[in-house]
């Protein structure tokens, strides 16, 4: 029996991936799922798997804080991932053990069966550390899921975000705009490091698309969408274009 723990915040693909081991590799077990880093780090140590399935970003950062955890690494990492051809590489280059989203099952069959001839973990701190030292010097990207499957876009091509029901708006400068099947909380916790800034409880803005800013109007972007600044958001948001100017 192989042990697995799944770290994955999206629904789909964990019962989409568990299925395919359900039906196709009947000694790979899942011993637990997880959503978030710290849930992962929990399920880890509980069930000591062979094997962690990991999906790169999680709601709450880079799952490579999770690996941090585990310096020995006792364990083969599977990353899965919906990201570009670039990533894709760099896995290749430092050996790494990669899935693309949606997961091809003669993959998957390949990648465990290589797993069971080794019977060791090709992974380690070091290729970990040089694997995210170069994807520091990349542009910043960002996956959106939405009905239509996966969108990958760059950061700085966003303008704001806006909160619809359940789901998010995205606009973008080029003018289009698409419609993401997550909630506005989960980019605020995503992009506030890559200087957005929620101004109301429905808008997410990228800040270096301000224009001007007026109190009783709102906050004028680039592209000339108002967006409104709320009463409760109004000193911390203040603040916050102030340190960009420090």
């Amino acid at each position: 029996m192989i042990k697995t723990v799944i770290v994955e915040d999206e629904f789909g693909s964990r019962e989409s991936l568990k299925a395919i081991l359900s039906a196709y590799l009947k000694d790979v077990v899942v011993m637990a799922e997880a959503i978030d880093i710290q849930s992962g780090i929990q399920a880890i140590l509980k069930h000591q798997p062979d094997i962690v399935f990991l999906d790169i970003r999680l709601p709450d950062g880079d799952s490579f804080s999770i690996l941090d955890h585990f310096p020995d690494t006792p364990f083969e990492v599977i990353f899965v991932t919906a990201y570009s051809d670039y990533l894709q590489k760099a896995f290749d280059y430092f050996s790494l053990q990669y899935l693309t989203k949606p997961v091809d099952i003669e993959k998957l069959e390949k990648t465990i069966e290589r797993y069971r001839q080794i019977k060791n973990a090709s992974f380690s701190l070091e290729k970990l550390n040089s694997l995210k030292k170069m994807l520091e010097d990349r542009p910043k990207i960002l996956t959106i899921s939405n009905t239509d499957g996966i969108r990958i876009l760059a950061i700085t091509d966003i303008v704001r975000l806006e909160a619809d029901g359940s789901y998010t708006k995205i606009f973008l400068k080029s003018g289009d705009n698409l419609i993401s099947t997550k909630g506005i909380g989960h980019y605020q916790r995503v992009l506030e490091k890559y200087r957005f800034f929620r101004t109301h409880k429905s808008h997410l803005i990228n800040v270096d698309m301000i224009l001007n800013i007026s109190y009783s109007e709102g906050i004028l972007l680039k592209n000339e969408d108002r967006v409104p600044l709320s009463q409760r958001s109004k000193k911390d948001f203040l603040d916050f274009i102030g340190q960009l100017g420090e």
